[in-house]
């Protein structure tokens, strides 16, 4: 097999089956069902491509696993998508005023508006948080807008948009 090495962020046939509007890559999700439905063949086909002519196949994701193998990985490897243990500092706990955060990008795939229904059960708990949402855009400029607007009817939230999340640990 020729060495191949993919770094796969989504199985984009998934994110588009689940009602992805646009990918990470900018590529706007056409918006009728023969579209979509040809789009997840033609990722479907380039995963098997990969998948089958690849050295190596890593995930992030143990969901994925299955699908990997599914489309032609023989067998995956698995690293962890998260933040490293030796990152946090257990002197920044705090007792009764935690940080709660949402990470990931801008997409609607991934619900950010949810993190402000998160930050309203908040205002009834005996806690006083403080609430971080770090984002990175995803080519979805109609939701990015609706994520600050909404940002600004809760300012105890910090928002930071594209900037790595270890300058914040």
């Amino acid at each position: 097999k020729t060495p191949l090495v993919l770094t796969e962020h989504a199985l984009y046939w998934k994110e588009v089956e689940k009602g992805a509007v646009a990918l990470e890559c900018g590529y706007q999700i056409p918006d009728n069902f023969e579209a979509k439905s040809e789009i997840v063949d033609i990722f479907k086909e380039i995963a098997t491509e990969v998948y089958t002519s690849a050295e190596e196949v890593v995930s992030v994701s143990r969901v994925n696993i299955p699908e990997q193998i599914k489309f032609g990985a023989e067998v995956p490897k698995y690293i962890p998508n998260g933040i490293p243990e030796e990152l946090l500092s257990p002197e920044k706990k705090r007792a009764n005023n935690p940080v709660i955060g949402w990470i990931g990008r801008c997409a609607e795939m991934k619900n950010p508006k949810l993190f402000f229904e998160v930050v309203e059960y908040f205002k009834d708990v005996d806690l006083e948080p403080s609430f971080l949402m770090m984002l990175s855009g995803a080519n979805e400029l109609e939701l990015e807008e609706e994520v600050e607007k909404l940002s600004k009817e809760y300012p105890e939230v910090t928002m930071i948009w594209n900037e790595p999340a270890h300058n914040y640990l």
